[in-house]
């Protein structure tokens, strides 16, 4: 891919109908929280085109409610507050429906999804099943049906 950009990237994928997805788009920016996943933050959102996008992720957890580790890990947050684990997500959550809802007001159209993956790093079903991963639903509300 060298000497092309994103965009160029994107439209040869979307020229054999593929779906674009851009995951975890607000989690862990810089400076300070970059340094907890190398690579996870999206820094391309002024450089991308989202027309060619097609689905964003706004939610980048896992969900198991059977999970009985009671660790709580520990972040530093971008104004030096000591931030737990799920208030990380809530974070994240709340500014990629942010940004998200930006890109819609701007008439992007983007359909708003959620992820979880673990990385090739668990070795077992079992570890995996116990950290929750792949275990995110996407939802939608509404008062009444169509």
């Amino acid at each position: 891919f060298e000497g092309k950009t994103i965009n160029h990237i994107l439209e040869q994928v979307k020229a054999d109908y593929a779906l674009i997805q851009v995951n975890h788009p607000t989690i862990f920016p810089p400076p300070i929280e970059s340094r907890f996943c190398d690579g996870c933050y999206f820094d391309m959102v002024n450089e991308i085109d989202w027309n060619l996008v097609d689905l964003f992720e706004v939610h980048t957890s896992n969900i198991n409610p059977n999970n009985n580790n009671n660790s709580i890990l520990f972040y530093e947050s971008n104004d030096g507050n000591i931030m737990s684990e799920k208030n990380l997500e809530k974070n994240y959550l709340s500014t990629a429906i942010k940004l998200w809802e930006q890109l819609l007001f701007r008439g992007h159209k983007l359909t708003a999804v959620s992820g979880s993956n673990s990385d090739g790093t668990e070795l077992t079903d079992k570890d995996r099943t116990e950290k929750g991963w792949g275990s995110s639903a996407t939802v939608i509300y509404a008062t009444q049906l169509s």
